[in-house]
């Protein structure tokens, strides 16, 4: 499926981009982003200071001004710019919530998450080529520690309910062993948070002209996540708005809770923790398609 295809697939649907989820998920972004830049705006000096605390606060604009120029002398800068924003809306967009306007057709999620993970691929080649090459090698590091568990994860979400579709984590297998691997699957994906959406040990500043389309990303991820405990609230055919909205702030929540217990932590000793994680669901993937043939082969 193309950009094409999907942005026409979108079309018969274009309350999704501009209404909900993708309309309500940027504005909920552009509020969070000037929140932050507010709180963390240096202030003006009061007469008679010393002026150190106004050298720091200009040294501070003057990288985030060197990082956005940075960017901006890239070959191509206006398109990648709008990627970052434009990719991650459409993945956004896309999500299977219930309430927002039916899609035609089902998306996979591996097209979902990979218009999401744009911005991120493109903020590490952008900390790569300027002058940002550690935090580029630490973000890269972030990303290698996510993906073999989300990978993993979404397999597991699959041999569940059958289905890589994204319409597939609203739904609750029936079966006793696919429920099993279902929510070994959630629960992993919910783990994997940290380093997917870069919080805790794994927090990591992003490049000015890219930080709106990390934070669209990294709530889009979240969404992903919390659809197994809409699906479980909804369950009845129940769609008031709280029940949508509970399993994403609870997670959400949670969330910030492990960001601000952990981000002084070493992200070293974080990886073990995740390589751990891959051996463990690994050997669950394993047990599972074992469990599989062997249902085969007695039918």
């Amino acid at each position: 499926m193309t950009l094409a295809e999907l942005l026409s697939f979108l079309g018969l649907a274009w309350s999704r981009l501009l209404i909900f989820p993708g309309g309500l998920c940027a504005f909920v972004i552009v509020w969070l982003i000037r929140t932050i830049e507010h709180r963390r705006a240096p202030s003006i000096a009061a007469p008679g200071c010393t002026g150190a605390a106004t050298l720091r606060g200009m040294g501070t604009a003057t990288l985030r001004g060197m990082g956005a120029a940075a960017l901006r002398a890239l070959p191509g800068p206006s398109p990648l710019a709008a990627s970052a924003v434009v990719l991650p809306w459409l993945g956004v967009a896309l999500l299977p919530l219930p309430l927002a306007a039916p899609l035609s057709r089902p998306v996979d999620l591996v097209v979902i998450m990979a218009l999401l993970e744009w911005p991120r691929l493109l903020a590490i080649s952008v900390d790569l080529h300027t002058g940002e090459r550690l935090r580029g090698m630490q973000r890269l590091a972030a990303a290698l520690n996510s993906y073999p568990p989300l990978a993993l994860a979404l397999i597991l979400t699959a041999e569940g309910t059958g289905t890589l579709e994204s319409m597939g984590l609203l739904r609750i297998p029936e079966g006793t062993s696919a429920l099993w691997w279902f929510w070994i699957g959630v629960g992993a994906l919910i783990l994997t948070l940290p380093p997917l959406i870069e919080a805790g040990p794994f927090a990591l500043d992003a490049p000015d002209d890219l930080r709106f389309g990390m934070r669209l990303r990294a709530l889009g991820i979240v969404l992903i996540t919390a659809l197994p405990g809409i699906a479980l609230l909804t369950r009845g055919g129940d769609e008031d708005w709280w029940r949508i909205a509970l399993p994403p702030l609870a997670l959400t929540g949670a969330i910030w809770l492990v960001h601000r217990s952990t981000r002084h932590h070493s992200a070293q000793r974080w990886a073990h923790v995740y390589l751990i994680l891959d051996v463990l669901l690994t050997l669950a993937l394993l047990a599972a398609g074992l469990l599989a043939l062997r249902e085969r082969l007695v039918v």
